[in-house]
């Protein structure tokens, strides 16, 4: 898939003080996402409001609060449940998802 097609879902507790650094390190990337659905699960933190004023800045990032029940799992399904993409990237921890679409960006030598 291209760069177009790929969006990454990553879930977030208490992430306030990682979200600016791990979101700057994914839109480095040669190989921007077309979504970033990163999903607030009952953060007791300011990681909402801090999603809601970056989603300003970054049209890329689709903030969504896990309303329901809480877990890796669950918030895994919540923002799957908001996919449109062709091709889904899932990471546990939010900086793995930098590194890993980094490790997706088409090669120049895979003719």
């Amino acid at each position: 898939s291209d760069a177009s097609s790929v969006w990454i879902v990553i879930p977030a507790l208490n992430e306030a003080n990682h979200i600016v650094l791990c979101l700057a390190s994914l839109l480095r990337q040669t190989m921007r996402p077309r979504r970033i659905v990163l999903i607030d699960d009952g953060s007791k933190d300011k990681t909402w409001e801090m999603l809601q004023n970056l989603k300003r800045e970054i049209p890329e990032l689709a903030p969504v609060q896990n309303k329901g029940e809480h877990g890796f799992g669950r918030a895994i399904i919540c923002g799957l449940d908001h996919v449109q993409g062709d091709a889904v990237v899932t990471k546990q921890r939010l900086a793995e998802a930098a590194q890993l679409l980094h490790e997706l960006r088409p090669r120049r030598d895979a003719r």
